[in-house]
């Protein structure tokens, strides 16, 4: 799965640190599936975790829009810097 896209703005030692967590979580998923699951094949379990995960972030990124979009309609929180930052720059 690239994920080079989702950290196109992140600096080196921040890519470099999702990447270690990334490896970490597929090596403890791994010894899980097999030691105390017993797994040989765990490749479904596996695709629906990351099914799930795409899914969920998919869902974060049309609440933002529609946030967006509300905001833009209504007028809301342009008072506020900080709400501003977040889901307009």
């Amino acid at each position: 799965m690239d994920h080079s896209s989702d950290t196109s703005e992140l600096d080196d030692s921040a890519t470099m640190v999702l990447d270690d967590l990334r490896k970490r979580t597929y090596r403890e998923l791994h010894v899980y599936y097999c030691t105390e699951m017993g797994l040989n094949d765990y490749s479904q379990r596996l695709g629906n975790l990351m099914t799930i995960a795409h899914m969920a972030h998919e869902a974060g990124r049309i609440v933002n829009e529609e946030f967006r979009t509300y905001a833009a309609m209504f007028d809301l929180y342009t008072h506020d810097s900080l709400l501003r930052e977040i889901f307009f720059n």
